[in-house]
């Protein structure tokens, strides 16, 4: 492909077919039994150059075009015509490029993935994010196009499809640590597919965005010279009214509609002398103008991705997790704990008829073809059965333009279903996502999930469970996932049943389960500087509460679960007279619209009284690694008791300190140096300072206390805020 074009003429059967062609279709596998490739040898019209088979069905048609050749509108007709009545999927290439199509239910074509073979395997060495981009896309093709995943698509959906009592005896609980730890192996596996969709979507975004944006400034580029050579034309004639018209004509050009441009249009001079010259001029604009609006309405579904891009970044915390990989993470995972969701509504007996697994999945597959399950439309349907119990949750514009091919959807269902979900014991949500990031994410964000046993007993030391605990107010101010609130939600139910029971035995279940519900909204807040992670702690807490929803709709109401007390914030942003030390300046209203969590930090109205518990495992970073803690430092209300140069989760420790209630409890695991490093002797010192006293110290004696694999010396702190006397 290094020669001049004029030297590759006619090279379609030769180089692209025997030398390409071919040698992609034994690559994704259907050149052995129980595939096939039909080959069009003869070239005869109407048919497709390769048609791919598996078990004697047509699965894919593949037509390739001399290396010359450029994709354009009439290779998609053909590929339309030739996937008709035979598959849903067809590839085009020219062996400089390789894009794979799927065939829309309404028709029309749409693109999976493009990859640019040249910028590869050209004459030149490419770039590492070229490299990355077509390791990504090449990885992609082949998930979603290869032999086997034809063949395993209907025995996925073969095994999914099957009655309720036979699903309930083949389903496993999701309980316990093996289960989990199960649970946790198979999701990486499924994610990791949705992860490479949602990343080469992306990138495919990105391109696209890039080629369009391009090729609409070559068109408005050539039609400015087409502009300023018909007005030369007019000479005298090209008045101030009539430049301004062309002008007007040039600022609009790709948003007209075909009456308002010949409206415009018919006010350029129509004398004799310059007839022509405006009839060409015309021509050329109608023809500028419907091409841009052809490339930007082509453009949308990118469009769209990359704005939901942009608006994720500036959501991010930390510059360094505002990548295309961490995006692509997220939106998987985001897609996967919807799924997830709907499977637990179900086993939950709230979604009935099931729709995601056994029979309503069944009665689904019924409706349509093999190796395909129309998703975008099932998916549908699914969110809108889910998104009655909590809209909030199916609202979410920067990671709702996912959707992936049938086949990955499949697979994430047939996982899902082989886990029986009414009863869930942990994090699930938490442990899943942080088992599914890469290690070296997670040991720069100095934060790690608490292992439920850790959780338990912190929970145990800090005094939380009994009927002390009902109406009482609990702050995890560094909440990721939610491990803490769920796991002293599952208490709060237990003393609150316990409070709801009478005398004798009975229990108003009605009752119990609307005040479980509000004091849930109510009592349990959490903050956490990461979007997604506080995404996850209101998922998380929805779940706890699904019990009570149930029980609720079976009498006859419909609960309303609108939002959670789960604040996506920055916990040591304090107001500036906070961190002062100074009292609010008055009337002055807190602007909830920057920071909805402001009230809370400044214990304002409804936080005045503080919290009874507040209980954490803050991350542990140094300042010189987190530029807003070093921000902070300086402050006086972390000045005053901590070092110019100290670690962030003693920042939480003063922090924790500073909303403690009367009567309150503050536990926190946090590194072993609180006990004898300089840097902590302040709040040591603020710690036996009535009215607070620390009541409890556990010191382990083994560094993976936190997470298997993270050698950390740890201890719990358990401090007091007495009443006053």
């Amino acid at each position: 492909m290094v020669l001049p074009n004029a030297m590759r003429s006619g090279d379609e059967l030769d180089a692209v077919d025997h030398q390409f062609s071919t040698r992609v279709l034994d690559w994704l596998g259907f050149t052995q039994p129980p595939a096939n490739v039909l080959h069009n040898r003869a070239r005869a019209g109407g048919i497709p150059d390769h048609v791919a088979e598996v078990n004697g069905l047509p699965v894919l048609v593949c037509e390739d075009k001399a290396t010359i050749e450029p994709l354009l509108p009439r290779h998609e007709a053909q590929l339309l015509r030739y996937t008709e009545g035979r598959t849903k999927y067809a590839v085009w290439t020219n062996a400089r490029r390789l894009v794979a199509f799927r065939v829309e239910p309404a028709g029309g074509l749409v693109r999976l993935v493009d990859i640019d073979i040249e910028s590869v395997f050209g004459a030149q060495m490419p770039l590492a994010p070229v490299l990355d981009d077509a390791e990504t896309k090449l990885a992609y093709f082949r998930l979603i196009l290869s032999a086997g995943r034809f063949t395993q698509f209907e025995n996925l959906a073969q095994d999914l499809a099957v009655d309720e009592t036979t699903f309930l005896a083949q389903a496993t609980p999701l309980q316990g640590l093996q289960a989990l730890e199960t649970f946790l192996s198979g999701a990486r596996n499924a994610l990791e597919g949705l992860r490479l969709a949602a990343l080469a979507a992306f990138q495919d975004a990105r391109g696209t965005g890039d080629e369009n944006a391009a090729a609409q400034a070559d068109i408005s580029r050539l039609w400015q010279q087409q502009a300023a050579d018909y007005q030369n034309t007019l000479g005298p004639l090209a008045t101030d009214q009539v430049r301004t018209v062309i002008e007007d004509v040039g600022i609009r050009l790709g948003n007209f509609r075909d009456v308002e441009l010949r409206q415009a249009l018919a006010q350029l001079p129509s004398q004799s002398a310059v007839l022509n010259a405006t009839k060409h001029f015309a021509v050329v604009t109608e023809h500028a103008n419907g091409t841009i609006l052809s490339k930007r309405l082509g453009s949308y579904q990118s469009e769209r991705i990359m704005d939901a891009y942009q608006v994720w970044v500036e959501q991010q915390s930390e510059e360094e997790n505002a990548t295309p990989e961490i995006y692509a993470q997220q939106v998987a995972y985001v897609f996967f704990i919807r799924l997830f969701l709907a499977r637990i509504l179900e086993d939950k007996g709230i979604i009935d008829p099931r729709i995601a697994s056994d029979g309503g999945f069944q009665r689904w597959r019924e409706l349509v073809s093999n190796h395909d399950i129309h998703g975008q439309t099932y998916l549908q349907l699914i969110g809108r059965r889910v998104g009655v119990f909590y809209q909030h949750f199916f609202r979410q514009p920067v990671f709702d333009w996912f959707i992936p091919d049938d086949y990955l959807l499949l697979v994430t269902l047939s996982f899902l279903a082989r886990w029986k979900l009414d009863t869930i014991d942990s994090d699930v949500l938490g442990f899943t996502y942080e088992n599914y990031l890469d290690r070296v994410v997670r040991n720069k964000k100095g934060h790690f999930l608490t292992r439920p046993e850790v959780v338990e007993y912190i929970l145990d030391i800090a005094g939380y469970s009994g009927p002390q605990i009902v109406g009482r107010r609990l702050l995890d101010p560094a909440c990721g996932s939610g491990s803490f609130l769920v796991h002293a939600a599952r208490r709060y139910r237990q003393a609150l049943t316990h409070a709801f029971t009478s005398a004798a035995g009975t229990i108003d279940a009605r009752a119990l389960a609307r005040r479980f519900i509000d004091d849930i909204k109510r009592l349990f807040v959490g903050m956490d500087i990461e979007p997604f992670a506080a995404y996850l702690a209101e998922l998380n807490l929805l779940i706890q509460i699904l019990d009570d929803v149930q029980v609720l709709i079976q009498a006859g109401d419909r609960p309303l679960v609108d939002k959670f007390e789960i604040y996506r914030t920055d916990s040591l942003e304090l107001p500036d007279y906070v961190f002062a030390g100074i009292p609010p300046p008055p009337n002055v209203p807190l602007d909830v619209e920057l920071d909805e969590a402001l009230p809370l930090k400044a214990r304002a109205t409804g936080y005045e009284e503080g919290f009874s518990y507040i209980i954490a495992n803050p991350p542990y970073i140094n300042p010189k690694q987190h530029q807003p803690a070093a921000r902070y430092r300086a402050q006086p209300f972390f000045a005053q008791y901590l070092p110019g140069d100290t670690n962030t989760y003693l920042m939480f420790l003063r922090l924790g300190v500073y909303l403690l209630g009367q009567n309150g409890t503050l536990a926190m695991i946090v590194p072993l140096t609180l006990v004898g490093d300089q840097s902590a002797a302040g709040l040591r010192q603020l710690f036996c300072s009535a009215p607070l006293a620390p009541t409890k110290i556990t010191r382990f004696y083994t560094g993976n206390v936190l997470f298997p694999g993270v050698d950390q010396a740890t201890c719990i702190i358990v401090v007091a805020r007495a009443a006053p006397r």
